[in-house]
């Protein structure tokens, strides 16, 4: 689990094993039911403080032909949705 979760981040993944072993837990290998867990995180909801909700597919917020934060100088985040051919309601 420690390599799945933390591949790319050797300190944090050797800090995740120390803490887990320090805590007693030893036995490392479990399975895991992905037919329950896939749907689990389909889609990111955001909300603004000004009441707008934005739902978009997960596998969405990074394309940056899609989507897009701009961090504004004055601290507000603009929202821009890129390359949209229609709008239903």
């Amino acid at each position: 689990m420690a390599e799945t979760v933390f591949g790319n981040l050797p300190e944090v993944k050797d800090n995740f094993i120390s803490e887990v072993k320090k805590n007693g837990i030893r036995d490392m290998e479990f399975d895991v039911n992905y037919g329950s867990t896939k749907s689990l995180y389909t889609t990111q909801k955001i909300v603004t403080d000004t009441g707008i909700v934005i739902n978009l597919p997960v596998n969405e917020v990074k394309n940056k032909d899609k989507i897009e934060f701009i961090n504004n100088p004055d601290g507000t985040i603009s929202i821009v949705l890129k390359n949209i051919k229609k709008l239903t309601k």
